[in-house]
């Protein structure tokens, strides 16, 4: 499905300029419409115009979003990619646990950017990279990736009005806190966040922080080990949230070497035979309409391979 937007004018367009069509009621973002202005994606009847041209009843207002489009100078590496979803304006990935999103000072290579700007550029794919979500190094699980800036904008105008959803599984800790052994037990957890002082990455839960909402869920109780498995729906996207908000409710995620028992100390609870490197949390379902086609989208990761052999132990 090409990433086009196209308008055919109406009758009581006549005369209106393409910059208030574009607003009205076609509801651009004052960013893409910058966008398409400078990469010339605005077509009138098939031939680049200027917003301030007056169209005609019947006239066709062509919009190419990803015209102009580039990827990020950075190098692309040969990494496999599990994609869940993929057309011309947006891509899904099943992101593994260790797996850092970005390059950074500390990962130059390895990164799922390195891994997509190799896929596209070996397709010979004109796309740009635009990370709708990100996820913690440990956390396995759904990324969104937009092609262009305006499906970018859209997935996150979604997530603001809360009609772009998205799951996450985890396994906690049920040792102090006898509801979440408890089968199909739920909750809310409201905590501002913000970053732990003289801390880079750290966060903790604090009066002045950022409001924070995440709803749980148990769907499951270990009949051998003190471990629930949880669904997490986030009303807000902090950093850390779930993590921080497992920890601080005393039902630390396992796995979790930041907010884990580890720095529980006063909990005094021994460590699990988990064998995992990493915290227990995937991000497992996402949905929400296609920013182009305005349909309907719901896509499901499967769990990563590490975890069978912990839930063999359960």
């Amino acid at each position: 499905m090409p990433s086009v937007i196209t308008y055919v004018c109406k009758k009581t367009d006549e005369g209106r300029m393409i910059s208030e069509i574009l607003h009205t009621p076609l509801s651009l973002y004052a960013g893409t419409i910058r966008a398409l202005k400078n990469r010339n994606g605005i077509l009138l009847n098939g031939i680049p115009v200027r917003v301030g041209t007056k169209v005609r009843e019947k006239d066709r207002i062509t919009l190419d979003m990803n015209k102009g489009e580039v990827l990020p100078d950075i190098s692309g590496e040969e990494i496999p990619l599990e994609i869940l979803y993929e057309d011309d304006s947006l891509l899904a990935i099943n992101k593994p646990a260790g797996m850092v999103v970005h390059p950074t000072v500390f990962h130059q290579s390895g990164t799922l950017a390195n891994a997509l700007v190799g896929y596209w550029s070996k397709a010979q794919i004109q796309s740009g990279l635009h990370f709708v979500s990100r996820l913690d190094v440990g956390t396995s699980g759904i990324i969104l990736i937009a092609r262009n800036g305006y499906v970018q904008e859209h997935l996150r105008r979604q997530a603001q009005d809360g009609t772009f959803r998205k799951i996450y599984h985890g396994y906690v800790r049920n040792d102090l806190i006898p509801e979440t052994s408890q089968e199909g037990h739920a909750g809310t957890i409201t905590l501002p966040i913000q970053r732990k002082e003289g801390s880079i990455m750290e966060r903790e839960v604090a009066p002045q922080g950022m409001p924070a909402v995440t709803h749980y869920k148990v769907l499951s109780v270990s009949a051998k080990l003190p471990v629930s498995k949880l669904e997490f729906r986030l009303e807000t996207g902090r950093t850390h949230q779930i993590r921080v908000h497992c920890k601080y409710s005393h039902f630390p995620l396992v796995g979790d070497t930041l907010y884990g028992i580890q720095n529980n100390p006063a909990d005094e609870l021994p460590d699990l035979p988990c064998h995992l490197s990493h915290q227990a949390l995937h991000a497992r379902e996402v949905s929400f309409t296609h920013p182009i086609s305005k349909e309907p989208l719901h896509l499901t990761a499967p769990y990563p391979p590490e975890w069978k052999a912990f839930e063999a132990n359960l």
